[in-house]
């Protein structure tokens, strides 16, 4: 490994600029000495991926977009992916309806995904589009089809109060506490599933 790619990796760190198109970067280190211009692409790759193994970049090879985008600081990306998943707990009285309907049902659509974002207070200089495919990449979100594109996002899903069942002094056995109507709701009680009622 170069030594100077890691002089790349404090140079990137230290800029304000922290979303790169794969042919600035390349431009940028071919510029700067820090790769060759022959076979530029290929030590860019190496140099991507060696960097997004070591928590240093964000690089997912995403080929059915025309420009590829790199972030060169983690960190700085995984704060505003924090901002999408903390969403729930965030103020609601003031959210727009698009705002309130992502928390209910935890899709966005691609077509509302860059207003929401903006109102969730997400870098103007991180592609929307780039972003919803990074949180599909790292199994945040998955992309539903149809006649829009969405993805689901069950982390900003409103947290719900579940009654877990009281521990009994039997091995694996619990004892459930049911109300006088339960019963009635359901008809039918599988027989092996509870050691005794």
């Amino acid at each position: 490994v170069p030594k100077i790619w890691f002089c790349l990796q404090l140079i990137t760190s230290c800029v304000k600029k922290k979303m790169w198109k794969f042919t600035e970067l390349k431009e940028f280190c071919i510029r700067c000495q820090y790769i060759q211009s022959e076979d530029a692409d290929g030590q860019l790759l190496a140099l991507l991926k060696l960097f997004h193994c070591l928590g240093f970049y964000v690089y997912f090879d995403l080929s059915e977009y025309k420009e590829q985008w790199i972030c060169t600081d983690a960190t700085f990306l995984y704060k505003e992916m924090s901002k999408v998943l903390s969403v729930q707990y965030g103020p609601r009285k003031s959210s727009s309806p698009e705002l309130r309907k992502f928390i209910k049902i935890g899709m966005i659509s691609e077509a509302v995904s860059e207003a929401l974002f903006q109102q969730l207070g997400i870098d103007a200089d991180i592609p929307t589009r780039w972003l919803l495919e990074v949180l599909e990449n790292v199994g945040i979100a998955a992309k539903l089809s149809g006649n829009e594109t969405r993805h689901f996002i069950p982390a900003v899903l409103p947290e719900r109060q579940i009654h877990l069942p009281e521990a009994s002094v039997a091995t694996l056995g619990f004892t459930f506490s049911f109300q006088s109507d339960e019963y009635e709701r359901y008809s039918c009680v599988p027989t092996g599933l509870f050691h005794r009622l």
